[in-house]
């Protein structure tokens, strides 16, 4: 269960290590229905108790305005920021009464992004279903009454000091122990130059407050020297430490965007928001204190702290608090070829039957610049696309999906320019004009504006063009440079100056369309494929890539680590260009592009791309593109397991890529053997049953490949030969590639592409496994109503178990034939999947609704 939940405000920032710098001493008092906290150096300190379970709370330099929102409201703004109902106070000198719990937060409340897993309907998950504990806050003696009889939580501090002496950590115990509050699960400690928090009578997190030359740094200390982890797309690394981020969205061309989301969280599952303004500054130390640095250039800084058993359940609170829960359509998990671009509707038809007779599966194509004629046309290129109808009307014939590309510039002789201009929805600069100017995506226009997705009533117009384009036949929608990529510095978005927007414009682009389509068309289900993104993006049916990376070894070294980065805050439907974007007028290396797509296979989303190039599964040779075609077909046979994964992000907040260190040990971080799991960022969990260790070095420079694997059992994914040492060494052939799938691992299958035979892949042993197999039509919004299957199947060494069926149907379980039970029937081709070399046995199941049980 989650404790008691903290924001923050503090003040700007800068990094000092000056004690002398430090906040003084606090006097602390409740007034009204808050905790207020003053600090000799001009700090303030209010904590409010909330429902269903955050504790607000917010610091600022003396006399700084309360927060009034940001550019948009963000839904952990929207849990905190209206205030909450008053409480019991009192006043004097004795015994402060107790913060009454208030009532619920506005975060309990329909923000209006209904694909996020919050709504009430049927079984899927509520936010009853997933309560956030709140006890009464209980107060504790009046500030300055302390000692060690003041109680924390009902712990005396001299007992928790006992428990971890904090001078260690540059704290003073007896400005600890002069004041303490109880809110929840939690102790809110002031003390000289900070605050501490702790839970069940031990530390769990620290801050400390720094003033230099008006200046503040917020200095966070994890105890037990916790690695932390989060922030979004942007490390190569497990940890943060040593890593210094600016939190504002940046897209490098040649290397990565970088996709900031400032979430943080320890090896212990403590966890931490910053509602970010733009530009602040967090800096990981490198010395494996468990300290954070941030830094803000803000009078105050919003922010939360919450503390979960482990971190696997902080990022699933992060999923729920940040409104980050969405299902893609089923086919968004098949394979996606797009390239930059295809300029013709006759080339686009003739690279979709490129894949036919390769018998290659296929399940969107994108089309990229060029489907229009000029920049801010949003609509077909007539000379180009002259019948979009019979391209679309091609492409259902082939259940081919089609997306289409936007950005937020128009040129002048755009179609829509005029229209916007007069609408005044484009940026302004500060004298009231409209910024024009020349760019690469200016091309043989004059110039060009930019949207300002910030105006007032833009909603309406930019909405009715994608509704437009959906009733054209386009499935989803690809929003390009939106980081912004281009600003000029004089642009004004209302109130707001460009640095102001970088965080949250995307953001705010994708709720406009999700909102528009939703309400147009709200049986059908689409999805936003987008280059940037913030806080909450996901919950709009949002997925992201690394952006315009370098096509090169190097450049697929750290995509495991980007996907890990965006899986853990927020972002579980990611992916990569597979074969990288910048490979110039040469297609990318033969043996890069094979490997590439191998770990495009295992990725959530599974999407070719590139410039100047082609990037189709046939650019090499016919042996290459015989093992390309089996890592796509592989992926298509595990859409149903990689389908039911995103329905556990949308039901739980459990990302598809997850890091090691979600399954260690139970002794977790403290637990020797486990660290290394809390720094690995090469490898990963692919759902429940998978473990991928992508190969992103050539042969060349070394063909033997060391596997690191977690504990447990795991058996080779193509091979099913056991493993039980924690490292493996041994050389992979270019069509085999480190997939492993655990003991106890069940993993559905699309067996035969054409029939579509439903079939279970599993692993019989000494270890259970459990696996929620998920239906629906895969298209539609049914499943909000509650239309879905989804099937519980438990394995363990005396048989299978399925139940939830609501429809009877024969289903086929394959097993290794050296672990499958005696009922099984061997057969040499039970395993069809690509690249299988194992020899299989089969049983088949007839599932009745309600409960099936199998045993051996």
């Amino acid at each position: 269960m989650t404790a008691a939940f903290a924001l923050f405000a503090l003040g700007c920032t800068t990094v000092t290590d000056d004690p002398g710098n430090a906040a003084g001493a606090a006097d602390a008092e409740i007034v009204e229905n808050r905790i207020e906290i003053s600090y000799e150096n001009d700090f303030e300190l209010h904590v409010w108790p909330t429902a269903p379970g955050p504790l607000r709370s917010y610091v600022a330099l003396e006399g700084a305005p309360e927060p009034e929102g940001r550019a948009i409201e963000l839904p952990l703004s929207e849990h905190l920021l209206e205030m909450p109902a008053a409480g019991k106070a009192a006043t004097g000198t004795g015994t402060e009464e107790a913060v009454a719990a208030a009532a619920p937060s506005a975060g309990t409340e329909d923000t209006g992004t209904e694909d996020t897993g919050t709504e009430d309907t049927g079984t899927e998950p509520t936010a009853e279903e997933t309560p956030r504990d709140t006890a009464a806050a209980e107060g504790g003696e009046s500030p300055g009454s302390g000692g060690s009889e003041v109680e924390i939580a009902g712990v005396a501090t001299e007992e928790i000091l006992e428990t971890a002496p904090l001078t260690e950590y540059g704290f003073d115990k007896d400005a600890l122990a002069a004041t303490s509050f109880a809110v929840g699960e939690y102790a809110v400690t002031p003390m000289e130059g900070g605050v501490l928090f702790s839970r069940d009578g031990a530390p769990v997190v620290a801050k400390e407050l720094f003033r230099e030359s008006g200046e503040v740094t917020v200095d966070v200390l994890a105890f037990d020297e916790q690695l932390w982890h989060g922030l979004g797309a942007i490390g190569h690394e497990a940890s943060l430490s040593g890593l210094e981020a600016t939190i504002v969205q940046e897209a490098v061309y040649g290397d990565q965007t970088y996709l900031h989301v400032p979430f943080f969280f320890s090896s212990a599952g403590h966890a931490l928001y910053y509602n970010a303004w733009t530009a602040d500054e967090v800096a990981g130390d490198s010395a494996g204190t468990g300290r954070l640095t941030y830094r803000s250039t803000q009078p105050f800084l919003d922010g939360y702290v919450w503390s979960d058993p482990t971190p696997k359940d902080a990022v699933s609170s992060f999923y729920d608090y940040s409104d980050s829960r969405s299902l893609l359509p089923r086919w968004a998990f098949g394979y996606i070829q797009s390239r930059y671009g295809y300029r013709t509707q006759e080339e686009a038809m003739e690279i979709v039957e490129g894949f036919e007779e390769r018998d290659i599966p296929l399940a969107a194509l994108i089309l990229d610049l060029y489907w229009f004629d000029n920049m801010g046309d949003f609509t077909w290129d007539p000379d180009a696309f002259p019948d979009p109808d019979e391209l679309v009307s091609f492409l259902d014939e082939r259940d081919v999906r089609l997306l289409t590309i936007t950005e937020p510039y128009l040129t002048v002789d755009s179609l829509q320019y005029d229209r916007f201009r007069e609408e005044d929805l484009l940026v302004r600069d500060g004298d009231g004009g409209i910024p024009q100017w020349d760019s690469w995506w200016v091309f043989d226009s004059p110039a060009g504006s930019m949207m300002d997705i910030f105006a007032e009533s833009i909603e309406e117009t930019l909405g009715e063009l994608y509704v437009e384009m959906g009733e054209d036949g386009i499935d989803a929608f690809w929003t390009d440079l939106g980081e912004p990529e281009e600003i000029p510095d004089s642009a004004r978005f209302g109130p707001y100056d460009a640095e102001d927007v970088r965080n949250y414009y995307n953001r705010e682009w994708s709720r406009i369309i999700y909102e528009a389509v939703r309400d147009a068309f709200p049986d059908r289900r689409f999805w936003i494929l987008s280059r940037s993104g913030y806080t909450g993006s996901a919950g709009y049916n949002v997925s992201v890539w690394s952006g315009d990376v370098r096509s090169s070894f190097s450049a697929l070294a750290v995509q495991p680590a980007l996907g890990l980065g965006a899986g853990m805050t927020g972002f579980s439907y990611w992916g990569s260009d597979v074969g990288g974007f910048e490979s110039g007028e040469q297609p990318p290396e033969r043996e890069l592009f094979l490997r590439w797509m191998q770990f495009g296979a295992f990725s959530p989303v599974f999407r070719a791309h590139g410039a100047h190039s082609p990037r189709e599964p046939w650019i090499h040779d016919d042996e290459t593109t015989a093992k390309i075609r089996d890592a796509i077909r592989l992926r298509h046979m595990m859409v149903p397991y990689v389908y039911s994964a995103a329905w556990r992000t949308y039901r739980d907040g459990v990302p598809i890529m997850r890091p090691l260190f979600f399954e260690a040990p139970e002794g977790g971080w403290n637990d020797p053997d486990a660290k290394w799991m809390y720094r690995n960022a090469r490898s990963y969990y692919f759902g429940d049953s998978l473990f991928v260790q992508p190969i992103v070095e050539s042969v060349s420079f070394d063909a033997t490949r060391q596997v690191d694997l977690p504990p447990g059992r795991w058996l080779d994914f193509f091979t099913m030969e056991e493993y039980t040492e924690d490292e493996i060494e041994r050389e992979y052939a270019e069509d085999e590639y480190p997939v492993f799938i655990r003991e106890g691992g069940i993993v559905p299958l699309d067996q035969d592409l054409d029939e579509q035979v439903d079939t279970v892949l599993i692993v019989p042993g000494q270890e259970p496994g459990t696996f929620t197999w998920y239906h629906d039509d895969g298209v539609s919004t049914a499943y909000k109503e509650g239309e879905y299957e989804a099937i519980e199947i438990r394995l363990d060494d005396s048989g299978i178990r399925f139940s939830g069926v609501e429809e009877a149907r024969e289903i086929e379980l394959v097993a290794p034939a050296d672990r499958a039970p005696e009922l099984f029937v061997e057969r040499e081709d039970a395993a069809r999947f690509p690249g299988a070399e194992f020899i299989a046995a089969a049983y088949q199941v007839e599932l009745e609704p309600g409960e099936t049980v199998v045993e051996w």
